[in-house]
């Protein structure tokens, strides 16, 4: 079972003499949410939180969040292009919101938002910079030959029952010594228990622990054909290394 995580958006916007960085993201711990956050100078501003029902456990429902991320970063990105005050808050937590939205209205949203963010920008507001921030599914799915990434915390705890079971299935001798091989990357924080980051050839070229210091993966190779260094490859991906 695939790990359905929608990429969050960036968004860094000159006011006047002040910059903000705008960052819409989802999560599903402790619950399931979608959050915007106003950061000036790296310190949290303002956020404002969307509470979900459920996680997401399809395609097609990760395809109508990522929708909900882009209405809800631009609804936020207009706040502030319209020169509303921002001032420091607790979190602003919105009724719990069922994944309801029709695609074609989301669609529409999303056009009539982007018309809206061409037309009538003062002149004190400069945008600097707008990303697509790709999640870890999204930048493994460019390796050749990936089979399948598992999502685990920092303890060892699969993210789903289901991928815990196939990843048992498939690896039984691995599944034994979770708890050992994720000692290979240190705990560096006892209070988050945030690990050093890495990447681990458990099986050369069939399977990978990698650590990304807030949560834990594995990735399941089944090569292709191609000649390719996995190990650097996995580490480019999630650390944007070059270490050949």
């Amino acid at each position: 079972m695939a790990n359905y995580v929608p990429a969050g958006k960036t968004s860094i916007i000159k006011r006047s003499d002040i910059s903000y960085q705008l960052q819409t993201e989802y999560a599903y711990r402790p619950y399931p949410r979608i959050t915007t956050t106003i950061l000036h100078e790296g310190q949290v501003i303002k956020k404002i939180e969307r509470r979900l029902d459920n996680p997401i456990e399809s395609i097609e429902e990760q395809n109508r969040v990522q929708d909900i991320i882009q209405i809800q970063h631009n609804e936020v990105f207009k706040l502030i292009r319209e020169d509303s005050p921002i001032q420091r808050s607790t979190p602003i937590i919105q009724p719990k919101q069922t994944i309801e939205h029709p695609l074609e209205i989301i669609q529409k949203t999303i056009v009539e938002e982007k018309k809206a963010q061409a037309q009538n920008i003062p002149d004190d507001i400069e945008i600097i910079k707008v990303t697509d921030r790709k999640s870890i599914q999204e930048r493994f799915s460019s390796i050749p030959g990936i089979e399948h990434v598992y999502q685990l915390d920092n303890l060892g705890e699969f993210k789903t029952g289901t991928a815990q079971k196939h990843f048992r299935k498939d690896f039984k001798k691995t599944f034994k010594i979770i708890t050992e091989l994720l000692e290979i990357f240190p705990v560096l924080d006892q209070d988050t228990s945030y690990r050093e980051s890495g990447v681990y050839e458990v099986e050369k070229d069939r399977l990978y622990l990698v650590s990304q210091g807030k949560e834990c993966y594995f990735v399941s190779i089944i090569p292709e054909g191609t000649v390719i260094n996995y190990e650097e490859s996995i580490k480019e991906c999630v650390f944007g290394l070059h270490t050949y």
